[in-house]
């Protein structure tokens, strides 16, 4: 349990419980065995203490808050015991369409699996329809017999499951507005802040996509048919028919009405490479959901590769507000280089750099990056333009890493970790597919994401990034070298 989080209602802190765990290791281990052996928990063990934390928007508007629920320290230690015991259920009962909350996942390959696919489909001219859900509250809003249900379906053993009845019939909170306070009984929906409940959603989630019939719809990517992709709530529906991703959506809104979520479709968005003006409005929950050219999906735009210098726009700025953030460390002659150089490393280029394993991107567009960089450079160094400075001098100066070198490392070692990859994960799938159908146009095709690979490692490069380690790195510092 990390350190510095905010404790429950009884006060106990992780740090506190670290410091003394020589002392309490034996008798947490006899209470915690004694609630898995009798499903039964203390008076007040599930206790919680709710804020409300402002996401973005208008501030007074209640629904712009997420509730956290603040759990004991212990009642936190005694849950991740639990999850420890019932994860190779949970895990195994997962398709690879879900990457939220899992060992060996991670947003990019959602990212990247996108990207590919909106790539291709432009190269050859192929219709894409994607289809951005927003639930209202999906963590507080899961129905507690659906969520036993998906449990018993996935072979969860019936004592766990009691103990988790138990856990949540037991639940209350106190709601902690200003200096108001309010206690009520928690009757639905997995508490955010335990531990366990990321992997509870992820499995009442999955019972939803059982019940939808989806056979053969979605996209054919060599023999396989991708429909939908899953980050936790953060879902997205994938057709080249915009009729067939309708039915899709519809069937989704019943089943996931059936566990208690509700779609909100101001929230949600269509997103294609087609002109849909003479289409009928695409209607889900008998609402029309708005079209856009392209959306942040887990961090990153999602639409044509023409969105690419607004995706770079965005990582600059996002760097820029990191920059701004400690900027009196940055501009204070008083504070070591070293100093601001782990700090720029460790919160500046990590923002600017998000999703860079997934870009392609011109010279024009490395540029923009490396200008930004060598202007925050400045800034740090304390160095005018007007003072003549070679940005070799300055490069020596601050010893900062090179973004567009971290760019391309990142690009290159995620291109090995894709062809690593089990056949049946979708990252892998789109990158190497080849549409059977659909033309390319005419003239010089835009600049993809294997395209620097290829140039460097060939078209066999999966090939060797799967069984020349050697090789594959020595081709690395190639790749590098072409800065």
């Amino acid at each position: 349990m990390r350190r510095g989080m905010a404790p429950g209602e009884d006060g106990v802190t992780a740090d506190a419980l670290k410091l003394a765990s020589h002392v309490l290791v034996q008798p947490l281990c006899e209470l915690f065995n004694k609630c898995l052996s009798s499903n039964c928990i203390p008076a007040g063990f599930a206790n919680s203490k709710t804020i409300l934390l402002f996401k973005k928007g208008d501030p007074s508007l209640f629904a712009n808050y997420r509730p956290i629920s603040l759990l004991s320290t212990i009642y936190k230690t005694f849950t991740r015991v639990l999850t420890n015991q019932l994860e190779s259920y949970l895990e195994n009962a997962q398709p690879v369409e879900q990457a939220g909350f899992r060992r060996g996942f991670s947003t990019t390959d959602h990212i990247q699996t996108l990207n590919e696919l909106a790539e291709k489909c432009d190269e050859f001219h192929l219709p894409l329809f994607m289809l951005f859900i927003d639930f209202e509250k999906a963590f507080d809003s899961i129905e507690y017999g659906a969520l036993y249900e998906a449990l018993r379906r996935q072979s969860i053993p019936e004592q766990a499951i009691r103990l988790l009845q138990t856990i949540n019939e037991n639940g209350r909170t106190t709601i902690h507005v200003g200096f108001d306070k309010t206690e009520i009984n928690v009757c639905r929906g997995v508490r955010q802040g335990d531990t366990i409940s990321p992997k509870l959603f992820s499995a009442c989630l999955q019972l939803a996509f059982e019940r939808v019939n989806w056979q053969g719809k979605g996209i054919n990517i060599n023999g396989q048919h991708l429909n939908h992709l899953r980050f936790a709530n953060d879902i997205v529906l994938i057709s080249h028919s915009y009729i067939q991703l309708q039915r899709m959506a519809k069937d989704l809104q019943r089943q996931a009405k059936g566990i208690g979520l509700k779609i909100n479709v101001n929230k949600s968005k269509l997103v294609t490479n087609q002109n849909t003006d003479r289409r009928p409005p695409f209607i889900v929950a008998g609402q029309q959901v708005e079209q856009v050219s392209e959306f942040v999906y887990l961090g990153q735009t999602i639409g044509d590769s023409t969105k690419r210098q607004k995706e770079i726009g965005r990582r600059v700025t996002a760097g820029w507000r990191s920059f701004f953030k400690y900027k009196m460390i940055y501009m204070s002659k008083r504070t070591p280089m070293s100093l601001k150089r782990r700090l720029f490393n460790s919160c500046v280029l990590p923002a600017m750099l998000y999703g860079a394993e997934t870009w392609s991107l011109t010279k024009r567009e490395e540029n923009r990056l490396a200008v930004a960089q060598r202007r925050m450079e400045r800034i740090m160094a304390g160095i005018s333009l007007r003072e003549r400075k070679t940005n070799d001098w300055l490069r020596k100066l601050t010893r900062l890493s090179d973004v567009v070198r971290l760019y391309r490392q990142r690009k290159w070692r995620w291109a090995q970790r894709i062809a690593r990859m089990d056949e049946d994960r979708w990252a892998r799938r789109v990158t190497e597919w080849q549409p059977r159908i659909g033309k390319r146009g005419r003239g010089r095709p835009k600049k993809r994401w294997r395209d620097e690979i290829v140039k460097v490692a060939g078209v066999r490069w999966m090939a060797i990034a799967r069984n020349e380690e050697s090789r594959w790195r020595q081709l690395e510092e190639e790749f590098l070298r072409r800065l």
